[in-house]
């Protein structure tokens, strides 16, 4: 399973220095063996601290790095902050070029859902695997839909686990009240 995601912030494992990178794209090199999946990707990452002005890009393999500040955090926004505050500070107007390998490289996994949409059948792009936090669902709306989802599914497939979901849905519906 893959553990990092374009706009995550990582380190190097092993490393003394302290320096932080963002991941700006990935490739999916996993495989199967004897019927097993073995996961097995690789992150292009590029330095944001200490910024510098036109960081490079780098290949790494997953085993190198490790998660230094995930998305939707306080510290996340705050680094990014940061970082627009040195780079102006520097006389630095243009924007980051990591800022821009990650816009293309999100902008190839929505042309590829707009192209289903339209019901092409594209060629596929390295994407993330879909994640769903229960438990930061936005509206109640959201929150029922999703109850009604996992009523189905637990009919379906009589596993527990959705049941087990339902009730983090029902308690992110009473922070929502």
């Amino acid at each position: 399973m893959q553990e990092f995601f374009i706009g995550d912030f990582v380190k190097l494992k092993n490393s003394n220095e302290v320096a932080y990178f963002i991941v700006v794209d990935y490739a999916d090199f996993s495989y199967n063996q004897n019927g097993v999946t073995v996961s097995s990707f690789d992150y292009d990452i590029m330095q944001v601290f200490p910024t510098v002005r036109t960081p490079q890009s780098e290949a790494v393999m997953e085993s190198e790095l490790e998660i230094a500040i995930g998305l939707e955090t306080k510290e996340y926004d705050y680094i990014l902050k940061f970082i627009t505050k040195e780079r102006y500070r520097n006389n630095w107007l243009e924007e980051a070029n990591f800022f821009t390998e990650i816009k293309k490289n999100s902008q190839a996994i929505a042309e590829y859902e707009e192209k289903l949409k339209r019901g092409e059948n594209p060629k596929k792009p390295t994407k993330p695997q879909d994640v769903i936090y229960y438990n930061k669902l936005e509206t109640i709306d959201e929150c029922l839909d999703t109850l009604n989802d996992l009523s189905r599914l637990h009919k379906l497939f009589g596993d527990e686990a959705y049941l087990t979901l339902r009730e983090v849905v029902k308690e992110r519906i009473e922070k929502l009240s």
